[in-house]
């Protein structure tokens, strides 16, 4: 009898978890269908979005430590692997199936909430009390976690922190069952699944997650070990995996940290700040929200009063937990995550009353804490999580202490009705009510759609080079041009395109001196200056704003000094952009004359077009980053031209002084004379292979943990 009944029970809760699994997946995909609008009209592109339009490009990008792509004149690319989950979700839905930008996208915010929620409901499941009425916590859970207000933020956004965030409770509930496994034998499985997750998740492994996840994940793994006792040489082994899964898999962040600790700090702001410097009154900016919001993870004082009085209902119900409950393995889990809420919910207050006075002393005197910059998204991650799994066991919890088990199902329900209209009125406002100042994420398929074609006829005839593509009016890297909203589109495909950014560079510098010049219509020498950027065509927007920092302009302005200007022709006109070709051109790498002034670090400043040395040279591309060049007959010194971003580019064969072309180029000086061969190569792409194979050896042991474990659980 006591072996059918727990059979019959068993099949209950299998059955609960498909049932409860179909729901969610239903929820997520009302929530997404409300956020896209129809996603056969709209996908969700906002600030800093991120899209692998070519997926194929992008594959390259991270295999490569060189982007030519995104910007007029190449960048640092990635060396790294942390997005292929990502390239082959797009590449699978939308360039082998065939389904649109806009339903890709929507089946992978689908996926992402289903998946993130299911992982709430098993962690859930693991945790909950005895008992009928704790049955439904799980879904409640997985509901408030999908449509907390800090993951709408994300949506919003589709930020790369979305990764880690659906992952997280998948994470947590294996290393709940990997110390339980540890008990009695080595939990290769669960230890395999975690390191694949901890892969899944890797877009979001920033600065800031390397100071927190860790931190968080080792303090759980202490607290299992003491609640569970595993065996000790079992937990040690467990605590080592996860370290050097966590050091091989972001060695992409860690090696060039360690190698560059200096600059890395400077780059961060984390040196030497000051009271006015970027970081902190960047961190005193984030601070002034009503701290106690944090609790569903968001600062933004603009979200109604119901708002932030529920977020404080569900941290309430979650504290309580730890004091109505019977369970004691429950009590204990809500004791301990308790103490991690209130400690983020001090930390994400940052500058305020009461702990304000630590944060700031901690900020001023210990470098590495600098690095919590952005408030919110550092910390919400976690307190979302936290309340999401707590707050329902927290309610029944309760209703069991009174002695009202019945009204479980019905209180949850109210608390999730509530919660959903009142709580997040973004979901039922629309896409634009949690952002009131901007027109919200949603850009037209057909305008996405324009854009890619445009970014395939560029590319498509560019003769094989990496021509680029100058974007007026003079602003930021546009989608929609109406104000700051994403990344340009074409670039995202591949294309490198010259337009301005919000943060400032010298590259930036000379965008802005080339458009006002143009504005200016001193045209006069403008071909040969563009030839030489290696821009092969220009566009006009003509949905662009009427003025735009650092000067007022209008797109009618540029369309007429443009169809004045010899040497431009007009191509064609699709949607708002307007199209010109210039008949000019450079090669990638040349040879010019050697300018008298060279040795002071720099030669031709723009806008003074380095003349060509015909014949001297050649070369052959023999990766995106590298390249071999031929020198015949050289007879003196000489310039070798590498139009691509000042960076880290070395020659190899023969002695050489590297100095910048033209204010953004590479350059070196040549002092050998007669027929020779020598190499152009980036030098961190050396480094970029070697942690590329550190990530690839630890997706291998992982995956082979995986399939051991698996083998040996059938036995």
């Amino acid at each position: 009898m006591p072996k059918d009944f727990h059979s019959r029970a068993m099949h209950t809760r299998q059955f609960h978890a498909l049932i409860y699994s179909v729901v969610i997946v239903l929820f997520s995909a009302i929530i997404a269908y409300i956020w896209f609008g129809g996603p056969q009209n709209n996908m969700i592109y906002y600030i800093d979005e991120f899209f692998p339009f070519n997926p194929h490009y992008w594959v390259g990008i991270d295999l490569s430590a060189w982007s030519w792509g995104g910007n007029g004149a190449g960048g640092g690319g990635y060396g790294q692997l942390i997005n292929m989950f990502y390239y082959v979700f797009v590449e699978f839905f939308h360039n082998v199936l065939g389904f649109g930008y806009g339903w890709t996208q929507y089946l992978l915010y689908l996926f992402l909430m289903s998946f993130g929620g299911v992982g709430m409901m098993f962690f859930v499941r693991e945790l909950k009390g005895h008992g009928p009425q704790y049955s439904l916590a799980p879904l409640a859970s997985s509901i408030l976690y999908i449509a907390s207000a800090y993951s709408i933020g994300i949506y919003i956004q589709f930020l790369q922190i979305f990764w880690f965030y659906v992952a997280f409770p998948w994470i947590m509930l294996l290393l709940m069952r990997a110390v339980k496994v540890a008990r009695d034998r080595l939990p290769l499985f669960e230890l395999g699944l975690i390191g694949i997750l901890i892969y899944f998740s890797l877009a979001s492994l920033q600065w800031v997650w390397l100071l927190t996840e860790p931190v968080f994940i080792l303090l759980y793994l202490l607290f299992l070990a003491y609640i569970y006792r595993p065996k000790v040489s079992l937990f040690i082994i467990i605590v080592s995996f996860l370290l050097v899964e966590l050091i091989l898999l972001d060695s992409p962040t860690l090696i060039p940290a360690l190698i560059n600790v200096g600059h890395v700090e400077s780059e961060l702001g984390l040196a030497s700040p000051s009271p006015t410097s970027a970081p902190w009154v960047w961190v005193v900016a984030n601070s002034q929200g009503e701290p106690y919001f944090a609790s569903i993870g968001g600062l933004s004082t603009g979200w109604p009063l119901a708002s932030i009085l529920l977020a404080d209902v569900l941290a309430a119900l979650s504290f309580a937990l730890a004091f109505v409950t019977k369970d004691r393995l429950l009590r204990a889990q809500a004791l301990f995550f308790s103490v991690i809420a209130l400690i983020f919910i001090a930390l994400i207050s940052g500058t305020q009353p009461p702990f304000g006075w630590l944060f700031t002393y901690i900020w001023w005197h210990f470098a590495p804490f600098r690095a919590f910059q952005t408030l919110g998204m550092d910390f919400g991650n976690y307190l979302a999580f936290i309340y999401s799994a707590l707050a329902p066991l927290g309610l029944l919890a309760l209703l069991e202490k009174v002695k009202w088990k019945e009204g479980g199902t019905i209180a949850l329900l109210a608390l999730l009705i509530v919660w959903l209209t009142l709580g997040v009125p973004s979901l039922t406002f629309g896409s634009a009510a949690s952002v009131p100042s901007h027109p919200g994420p949603r850009v037209s398929v057909s305008a996405v759609d324009r854009q890619v074609q445009l970014a395939s006829f560029f590319m498509n005839n560019t003769d094989g080079s990496p021509g680029r593509v100058l974007i007026l009016p003079a602003q930021g890297p546009l989608i929609r041009t109406t104000s700051y909203e994403a990344t340009d589109i074409m670039g995202q495909c591949g294309l490198s395109v010259i337009a301005g950014s919000y943060m400032l560079s010298f590259e930036n510098s000379l965008y802005f001196a080339l458009a006002s010049q143009i504005y200016s219509n001193h045209t006069t020498g403008i071909i040969p200056e563009l030839a030489a950027l290696g821009v092969k065509y220009v566009i006009v927007q003509l949905n662009a704003k009427p003025f735009w920092w650092p000067f007022t302009q209008n797109a009618t302005t540029y369309l007429a000094i443009l169809n004045s200007t010899p040497g431009l022709s007009y191509m064609f006109t699709v949607g708002h952009e307007v199209v010109y070709r210039v008949d000019a051109s450079y090669p990638l790498i040349y040879a010019s004359p050697l300018p008298a002034n060279s040795t002071a670090g720099s030669a031709y400043d723009f806008p003074s077009v380095p003349p060509i040395e015909s014949g001297l040279i050649n070369y052959t591309q023999l990766s995106p980053t590298e390249f071999e060049v031929r020198v015949n007959n050289a007879t003196g010194p000489f310039l070798l031209v590498l139009s691509t971003t000042y960076g880290d580019w070395q020659v190899s064969g023969v002695n050489a002084t590297h100095l910048m072309v033209y204010n953004y180029s590479n350059g070196w000086i040549i002092n050998r004379t007669g027929t020779y061969v020598m190499h152009v190569y980036y030098a961190p792409q050396a480094q970029a292979n070697e942690i590329i194979g550190m990530q690839l050896l630890a997706i291998a042991i992982s995956v082979a943990f995986v399939g051991y474990g698996f083998a040996m659980r059938r036995r």
